[in-house]
């Protein structure tokens, strides 16, 4: 299935015991270690681990490709909140993490992008996660 979108922003920010908000690229402050953007990707997508991971181990979080997330896309709202998760999507899902035509803004961990499922871009992808049984 797709993460919901505070499930892949976990994922993306890596050790929550590591993270500051100088960890915007995937947990880095050195988005040069761990994105392909408009900076250094030479205009296309790059193979996964290219780069390095974040402390969950996971490549690619920030840049290469923008991911599509389950939720559907609405503001965020000024509550705190844990693992908030969006009902169905109607027309529009989010897409987190950024791509290879992106500027390093558009690669930090919290920006979000809205896609509808009639768009095509070779930037934009998904990333599947598997529920554990109980």
């Amino acid at each position: 299935r797709l993460p919901t979108e505070a499930e892949w922003e976990f994922a993306a920010k890596g050790n929550p015991r590591w993270w500051s908000p100088s960890g915007a690229y995937a947990g880095s402050p050195w988005f040069d270690r761990v994105a392909w953007g408009k900076h250094n990707s030479k205009q296309h997508s790059h193979p996964l681990a290219q780069l390095l991971p974040n402390s969950n181990g996971l490549y690619d979080m920030s840049g290469n490709v923008a991911e599509w997330v389950w939720d559907a896309y609405q503001p965020y709202n000024d509550e705190t909140q844990d693992d908030p998760f969006v009902s169905e999507p109607e027309e529009h899902r989010i897409s987190r993490g950024g791509g290879w035509p992106d500027y390093l803004i558009e690669l930090q961990s919290h920006t979000r992008s809205i896609d509808g499922p009639e768009w095509r871009f070779d930037w934009v992808g998904v990333r599947l996660v598997r529920t554990h049984p109980k």
